[in-house]
């Protein structure tokens, strides 16, 4: 019988640090493309990884296999404003949306996702520097 190997808190948020980061980078790509969904899904990620180090740094353990953005939020105890949380319902739906995009209709105008972009830019860098 193997044992669990041993977990390491600081190696996992690295790892989804450097994850978060790359997300980001490829949203940011997509939206350049007009790829509209899959730009979405990607900030998704970027802010799902970012939260997820938090989550990984307050329970020191392997965060939960679940995408909903405020759920983790709370499970980390991270303080929010409202601006924000609205953010992660919002891209907590466009997680959803990337994965199913023949099954939600049009996408929302390039200017609300150029916004989202920038929105989530924000969001990732101000967890990072918060971690």
């Amino acid at each position: 019988m193997s044992e669990k190997p041993e977990f390491s808190v600081e190696k996992h948020v690295a790892g989804l640090r450097e994850g978060s980061v790359q997300a980001l980078s490829d949203s940011i790509y997509l939206l350049k493309d007009k790829r509209i969904f899959l730009c979405l899904f990607a900030a998704h990620l970027a802010v799902e990884k970012a939260v997820k180090a938090h989550v990984a740094r307050e329970i020191k353990d392997i965060p939960p296999f679940i995408h909903n953005l405020p759920k983790l939020a709370e499970i980390a105890r991270i303080e929010l404003t409202k601006k924000q949380r609205n953010l992660l319902a919002d891209l907590t739906f466009y997680n959803i949306s990337g994965r199913y995009q023949e099954s939600v209709g049009k996408p929302p105008p390039i200017s609300e996702v150029k916004a989202i972009v920038r929105q989530s830019k924000e969001m990732v860098e101000w967890l990072i520097e918060t971690l």
